[in-house]
């Protein structure tokens, strides 16, 4: 019996798979470890130790969209190299900035290492960046990404705060987690996850692994399952902050709405960003 649960465990174990980057959770989190020494000297180099809040930028979000055109007065103020491990380099660079008025605030971009790189982000970076932050005793995570509306709970072009997520991937960051001494149970209380922005639209997120839940009978089924947008991104990464002790607010741009058989592409102005990352009262 014994032998028969222990075979299960190591094929639960192959089995499990990770957004973007298929491999066993213990090699992800092994991975993650090999990132952190690369990632402090940046942090700290560009902010220091004395951070209240961290905001992570997408890698898709250039030119316009970008750190440098959204944050009045924001400079590259030191990236990494191309990050590598055993073998490996990595596609991405981690950019910190610093902008005029954001005190305490790290603003943190990945980008792409070479203008051919192209793909996905790159999960156990972002993984290893949360990891940095909590250990520099970072109180507030803002996590930014895209999403498609499902209904009519806000207009296409808008900022959306996330206030509750339904997991569609069946994939869990914190499944495998290393234990450690003075690591918490991985079952937290996710009740309150999401530290919504005031004044801007709620949506309930669904998150799917991309290009799932796009066809119309899937974000049918998204509606009746009580989602009012649909996401690839943030999610994950919400969890990890959650867990790390971080208070997490999580922006959609809501790139369109769905409507009927297709889609209505909607791509908003980026100036109403820099008013929403805009300084907040730290959570209760």
């Amino acid at each position: 019996m014994l032998r028969l649960l222990r075979l299960r465990l190591q094929h639960w174990n192959r089995c499990i798979r990770y957004p973007y980057h298929p491999m066993p959770i213990s090699t992800f989190w092994n991975q993650v470890r090999l990132l952190t020494p690369g990632l402090e000297p940046l942090i700290t180099l560009g902010h220091g130790t004395r951070l209240d809040r961290a905001i992570l930028w997408p890698v898709d979000w250039t030119d316009d969209w970008g750190p440098a055109a959204v944050l009045p007065g924001s400079v590259r103020s030191v990236e990494t190299p191309p990050l590598s491990m055993v073998r490996q380099q990595l596609p991405y660079r981690v950019v910190a900035y610093t902008a005029s008025g954001l005190q305490s605030t790290a603003v943190l971009a990945m980008e792409a290492a070479t203008p051919t790189t192209d793909g996905p982000p790159d999960l156990r970076i972002w993984a290893a960046t949360i990891e940095v932050l909590a250990g520099l005793g970072c109180r507030r995570l803002w996590l930014l990404g895209d999403g498609w509306l499902v209904g009519s709970a806000s207009e296409p072009g808008d900022f959306a705060t996330i206030v509750d997520h339904l997991n569609w991937s069946k994939e869990n960051i914190l499944v495998g987690y290393p234990a450690e001494a003075d690591t918490p149970s991985r079952f937290i209380d996710t009740q309150r996850l999401y530290h919504p922005v005031m004044g801007v639209p709620r949506v309930i997120a669904l998150y799917a692994q991309p290009p799932a839940m796009q066809t119309p009978a899937e974000l049918a089924l998204a509606a009746r399952l009580g989602a009012t947008a649909v996401t690839g991104d943030v999610v994950p990464l919400a969890l990890l902050g959650h867990f790390k002790g971080m208070a997490v607010t999580a922006l959609l741009r809501t790139r369109g709405r769905v409507m009927g058989r297709g889609l209505e592409l909607t791509i908003g102005d980026p100036a109403l960003l820099a008013g929403v990352l805009a300084p907040t009262a730290p959570p209760p």
